[in-house]
């Protein structure tokens, strides 16, 4: 991946070769900073960017809730563990 600033020519080459899918968190809020931040002078490509823009800011979002569901399933296993805990202390509170 590239090194450095991010410029336009890295953002065409990242949405050419598919690898904006693998790019890390910092290097996509590093383009859409770029995108955001550098003029476009050519009003024929300026949609691009803005789709541009919108794609990584899918690609973060859907990282981010990749992220949570798995926080989300530790979670139900740890509930669960607590839970059959739970079942276990009750059960020996009423036979012993």
């Amino acid at each position: 991946m590239a090194q450095g600033k991010i410029d336009f020519d890295t953002i065409r080459q990242m949405f050419s070769n598919g690898s904006r899918y693998d790019a890390s968190p910092k290097i996509l809020q590093s383009c859409l900073h770029c995108l955001a931040t550098e003029g476009i002078t050519n009003d024929r490509v300026r949609h691009v960017a803005i789709v541009q823009a919108l794609t990584i800011n899918h690609i973060q979002t859907a990282q981010v809730i990749r992220h949570l569901n798995e926080q989300n399933q530790k979670t139900q296993w740890l509930l669960k563990v607590v839970a059959i805990g739970a079942l276990i202390i009750g059960f020996l509170g009423l036979f012993l």
